[in-house]
């Protein structure tokens, strides 16, 4: 029984410490627990996303709504993407759930979708994170390492990429 009233009272308690550390004093902490209650009573709308050209989505992508003031918060979620796919896959039409009265709320003459992704290539992380100085001080550091180390990595890695290389062919022929 104590175990038991433990296990619903930490949650709540949780969930009640995080709202007050969340909030900016103008009721946000109740607002929080609608929200709570609106998604775990399963309180969402299922519209039907297409778009002209395919777009790269999984099932459980986050939906995103930005309000007046700026901010952003999360209002649903992508609930299929060419099939029950966790899996990215590019697509054209897509099922979404939404909170429907935050978006109502929020967007009461309807609502556009807009995709937005964030590029993962080390290139782009590179540009966005690091000024142009310091990514021309990187540069110049790793030529510098490449130079004075470049021929005694390359000799070390040439056994590896001849075994390797050994492989595959014996992988091929057989």
């Amino acid at each position: 029984m104590t175990l038991g009233c433990l296990l619903w009272t930490l949650p709540v308690a949780w969930g009640a410490y995080a709202a007050v550390q969340q909030s900016d004093g103008t009721g946000s902490v109740i607002e929080l627990f609608r929200q709570l209650g609106r998604w775990s009573g399963g309180a969402m709308v299922q519209y039907e996303g297409v778009s002209e050209t395919p777009l790269l989505l999984a099932a459980n992508d986050p939906v995103f709504i930005s309000d007046a003031a700026g901010r952003v918060r999360q209002v649903g979620k992508v609930r299929t993407a060419g099939g029950y796919l966790f899996d990215p896959a590019a697509t054209r039409q897509s099922l979404v759930l939404l909170d429907d009265a935050v978006v109502n709320g929020l967007c009461p003459d309807g609502f556009e979708l807009h995709y937005y992704s964030t590029p993962t290539s080390l290139d782009w992380v590179a540009a966005t994170l690091l000024p142009e100085s310091r990514r021309a001080e990187i540069v110049t550091i790793l030529a510098r390492e490449w130079e004075q180390h470049g021929p005694a990595l390359t000799a070390r890695l040439q056994p590896v990429l001849r075994d390797a290389m050994g492989q595959m062919a014996r992988a091929v022929e057989s």
